[in-house]
């Protein structure tokens, strides 16, 4: 029997990543690195469990300016994944950066910083880095780089990679394909999706989403599901962005699929003054942030991170090339480990992902990912009305 490993997030986490960005800057401008001080000796010592003997952090993670590091989902998973390395490695230490705007030259500096500071291998959580990937990894051939959800490509958006970069992406689609077929399953009958911005990473999932609940629907017979379905156009939580997710509650909506890093807390918030009506989360197990949260789409990051470091070190990294992960590599799922389901049994989750694993019928190839379709409302459907506000 297949089934997910879910990511445990432990919220209270004694390594303190509240502050991230907001440090002490670099010597370039554009780059603050972590830690509640902002100093590589905080990161160090409260993050790896360990310190290198010549001061030096040789692992690195690289955060877009639009996230952060304790955003308890897609960042805090990779993190995670290398103090965990850390840890069982105490003669590594780690850190990370962020630019304070998403430019090229931004973060082209944050990477400088970084190996500058003695870092050999980065970790690029990012898809605003593709561009900026490509000329760091020429620029440091004898580093090596794990980017996730991010080919290196050039400005004109020619994909290239370099012996030194390992890229992994996922099947967030079929993630989001779970999310969407639960909530129908679980008695929803209005849905919503709100993405931070349309980049591939959440349109994937948000796409899924829509499939998933489409397939449900049709399942049960249904003819009265919706599917609202939005872009946020930013990442952040935020008052404005709160006050969206309970515009849509306040309307009718009972279950928003949040897609949006650290703007997920303000959906989750929006639904914890709404009465009877629920969130779900993505990227990691969000289940615990609150108890609106029916349950999270995943990405294993953690693991991807930890398993890529411990290749590195044993001389076993596989690089210039795209490794893509779904459910057939264990690797995208729901987190069922605290999910809040009533109806929707631990034994239709098992049977359904076996059926998008083994792509039983071509249902892992019906569910579109960021590439499929323009927008959502190419999405074919059968049961369900999708309303998609721009």
């Amino acid at each position: 029997m297949k089934k997910i490993l879910s990511l445990i997030l432990v919220l209270g986490m004694t390594f303190s990543l509240v502050a991230c960005g907001s440090g002490a800057a670099s010597e370039t401008p554009a780059a603050s690195e972590g830690g509640e001080t902002g100093s590589a000796e905080a990161a160090e010592t409260e993050a790896s469990g360990g310190e290198s003997a010549d001061g030096k952090n040789r692992i690195a993670l690289l955060i877009s300016a639009v996230s952060s590091v304790d955003d308890k989902a897609f960042n805090t998973a990779c993190w995670v994944g290398m103090n965990r390395f850390c840890d069982e490695n105490p003669e590594y230490t780690c850190t990370y950066f962020q630019p304070t705007e998403d430019t090229v030259e931004a973060q082209v500096s944050i990477c400088d910083a970084a190996v500058a500071g003695g870092a050999e291998f980065i970790v690029v959580a990012a898809d605003q880095f593709k561009v900026s990937l490509l000329e760091m990894s020429r620029a440091y051939p004898d580093v090596k780089f794990l980017s996730i959800e991010a080919a290196p490509q050039t400005i004109d958006g020619e994909v290239s990679i370099e012996d030194n970069v390992q890229v992994v992406t996922y099947k967030a689609e079929q993630s989001g394909f779970f999310a969407g077929y639960a909530a129908v399953k679980e008695g929803y009958r209005s849905l919503g999706t709100i993405g931070g911005m349309a980049v591939p990473g959440v349109i994937q999932y948000m796409y899924g989403f829509v499939k998933g609940a489409d397939v449900a629907a049709e399942e049960m017979g249904l003819d009265d599901v919706t599917v609202k379905y939005t872009y946020a156009g930013n990442f952040e939580a935020s008052p404005e962005n709160q006050a969206k997710a309970a515009a849509w509650y306040q309307s009718g909506t009972e279950v928003i699929f949040a897609v949006a890093s650290v703007m997920n807390n303000s959906i989750f918030a929006a639904a914890e003054e709404n009465g009877n009506v629920v969130a779900m989360g993505c990227d990691a197990n969000q289940n615990e942030i609150s108890e609106k949260v029916l349950t999270s789409a995943l990405k294993d990051t953690e693991n991807t991170t930890y398993n890529s470091l411990t290749a590195w070190k044993d001389g076993t990294m596989e690089t210039g090339e795209i490794v893509e992960m779904g459910c057939a590599e264990q690797a995208c799922g729901l987190a069922m480990d605290g999910a809040r389901f009533q109806k929707f049994t631990q034994e239709e989750y098992e049977a359904l992902f076996e059926r998008v694993a083994n792509n039983e019928d071509g249902i892992a190839d019906s569910i579109p990912d960021d590439s499929a379709y323009e927008d959502p409302t190419q999405i074919p459907v059968n049961a369900i009305t999708l309303d998609y506000i721009k």
